[in-house]
């Protein structure tokens, strides 16, 4: 027989342990950390329609300016608004050759003004090695230019420029910077001897001045690699083989001085009159009436 202490005991101890089991469970309970919830997409939930690998022709008038991809578009007004992820813009010639690609961390596209704005970590690379570098820059394909007020680095062989604000084409060759805070590489400026030039002579062709080669681009701020002295102003950098460059505040080329009209002649006089004949003499032998 099991004596009666320990009969009595087990009940206690099956209801300490049951107590403890259930203090740890409790606790169990109150530390456990709910699983995380990851943050919801305000543009798939506001959006219209979303699309996965989206590709879209851009045209003018039937000529194709661009093509753009992305990996997500969020589809917002009626579809003409189309905010895209990751984008990649490939712009091409008149002729339908690729001349530059455009890469961006997202951008708007808006059909019905025919725009594209790309943002962050922007970059544009042409296929002849320029390099330009920005966080921001609209593409209009109507007249074909991208533009920027951002900061951005425009590098190409043997030149590198950093500046606050362009206009180009897509494929950089000829753009005008709007402020220009530094730039290494040569240059070409119109020079200032055609302002002192001597005036051709009426119905002469005007002489042409050859461009000043320089290396050290004419603003505030910007680092000369020659000891050269540029003139004050801006102009048109060409880098030699690179593309050109209209530098802020260039002095207006003078235009070839114009001959002044010749004085009309004045009216010609009347013919003189014909002199008048001589008093005619009496003949030789003549005699007088009777």
């Amino acid at each position: 027989m099991i004596p009666a202490a320990n009969a009595r005991a087990r009940p206690v101890r099956r209801q300490a342990a049951m107590a403890v089991v259930a203090l740890c469970l409790a606790n169990a309970c109150q530390n456990a950390k709910e699983p995380p919830v990851s943050p919801g997409n305000p543009l798939a939930d506001s959006a219209d329609q979303v699309m996965f690998k989206i590709s879209t022709i851009i045209t003018d008038k039937g000529l194709m300016r661009a093509q753009l991809d992305a990996d997500t578009a969020y589809f917002f007004e009626g579809n003409t608004r189309i905010e895209v992820r990751h984008e990649r813009t490939t712009f091409f010639t008149a002729t339908g050759q690729q001349s530059a690609v455009l890469t961006s961390n997202e951008g708007t596209y808006r059909t019905s003004q025919s725009a594209m704005e790309a943002r962050k970590n922007v970059v544009v690379v042409s296929t002849d090695g320029r390099h330009l570098v920005t966080e921001q820059l609209r593409f209009n394909q109507l007249n074909n230019l991208i533009t920027s007020d951002s900061p951005f680095v425009l590098t190409e062989p043997g030149r590198e420029v950093h500046g606050i604000g362009f206009i180009s084409d897509p494929n950089l060759a000829n753009i005008q910077v709007k402020k220009v805070d530094s730039a290494r590489g040569p240059v070409s400026l119109p020079s200032e001897a055609t302002q002192s030039a001597p005036t051709a002579a009426p119905g002469a062709a005007p002489a042409q001045a050859p461009p000043v080669q320089l290396h050290a681009v004419p603003t505030p701020g910007a680092v000369l690699p020659a000891p050269a002295t540029p003139p004050s102003g801006g102009g048109t950098a060409t880098g030699g083989a690179g593309s050109p460059i209209t530098l802020p505040g260039a002095p207006p080329v003078p235009k070839p001085a114009t001959p002044a009209p010749a004085p009309p002649a004045p009216p010609a006089a009347p013919p003189a009159a014909p002199p008048a004949p001589p008093p005619a003499s009496p003949k030789a032998g003549a005699t007088g009436a009777a």
